[in-house]
This record gives structure tokens, sequence and C-alpha cells, in this order.
């Protein structure tokens, strides 16, 4: 399964990232068919509980936002969890924001200092994936 990553941003500045830091990004979900409905564990699929993200019939781990997904099949992808730390290093700078460079969207490191670990994650514009 192909883990999504997700990041926690700083109190909003002058590029309008939102203060994320008091979320709960366990049960969330992103893309699927529930607008950002939060998983609900144990769900029902296929004639077994689950109390975790799947790993099979999504290209990506998923969950029920429903009690039973063979009844209701609503879904989403379920996320994961690394804050950003400001500022990092990339590119001979730090940074204290996300950056919009090299990426189709806003990012951040989730180290001190990406030139070297090159661990990242996009960062959210008022709370959806940008």
């Amino acid at each position: 399964c192909f883990f999504l990553l997700m990041i926690q941003i700083i109190p909003i500045t002058n590029n309008n990232f939102l203060d994320i830091s008091h979320v709960q990004f366990d049960n969330m979900t992103i893309n699927g068919n529930s607008k950002g409905a939060p998983c609900v564990f144990p769900f029902f699929y296929n004639g077994a509980y689950y109390n975790n993200c799947a790993c099979f019939g999504h290209p990506n781990r998923w969950c029920s936002t429903t009690d039973n997904y063979t009844r209701d099949g609503l879904w989403g992808e379920c996320l994961n969890y690394a804050p950003c730390v400001f500022p990092f290093f990339y590119n001979g700078s730090y940074h204290d924001d996300c950056v919009s460079f090299d990426r189709p969207n806003p990012w951040c490191s989730t180290t001190d200092n990406y030139t070297r670990d090159g661990q990242w994650g996009e960062c959210l514009n008022y709370g959806t994936l940008v």
C-alpha cells in the first residue's frame, strides 16, 4: 500500500496556511466519495470486520466512513501524519514556511534538513490538500 503523508502547518502566515495543530489525523480521509468524513472502525466489508485502514481494493490505504462498507459503499483514503519542521534547510537556505518551488504544490520538510534527509509532505491550504 502507498502511504499518504500529511503534515501540521504553523499558524496562518502571509501564505494563508491554516494552523491545524489541534486536528486529530488518525481517522481523517481525503479523496474517495465521502467528502473528507472520518474513518469508522470497525467497519464491515465482504464478510469481515476491519479495525484499521485496508491495503486492498484501492491503490492507497483506505477505510469505510460508515460502519458497513458493503452496504453503504462510502470510503476515503487514510492519512498519515508527520509535522512540518520549521525552520528547515533546503537548497542553501532556511525556510520558516511552506515553499512552492520544485514541486507543483506547497510543501515543507518533516525534518530540520531536507537537503540531508529528503523527508517532506504537502502543506494544507485552508484545511484541504492543495
